[in-house]
């Protein structure tokens, strides 16, 4: 059975997760653990059909528009998120962690 594809968008802390929107449902995919088949899938909305879809680009949050105007947000599972720690406190860490510098003793 096909489906007509409303919007599609990658997700902006994962190059393997992105989600589609049909006129009726949100699909959520990652490639890395499921090449065919989604991970996640919700009709938000009974009357309206969507329209589009976007990430947040901090947090694991999707908006869905649709027919009526309306904003449906999404809280996607913590198990979608691949982000590590930023790339600044790791740095740190690693000095933390770093021997002290030899002496001249």
């Amino acid at each position: 059975m096909g489906m007509i594809v409303v919007d599609a968008m990658w997700a902006p802390y994962s190059s393997t997760v992105f989600a589609c929107a049909t006129l009726e449902k949100i699909y959520v995919y990652d490639v890395h653990v499921e090449k065919h088949k989604a991970l996640a899938e919700k009709k938000p909305v009974k009357n309206p059909k969507l329209t589009n879809l976007a990430f947040n680009s901090k947090d694991p949050i999707v908006l869905l528009g649709d027919t009526f105007g309306g904003i449906t947000v999404i809280k996607l599972s913590p198990n979608l998120l691949k982000r590590g720690p930023p790339q600044k406190k790791k740095e740190e860490e690693t000095k933390k962690n770093a021997p002290p510098p030899p002496t001249e003793e």
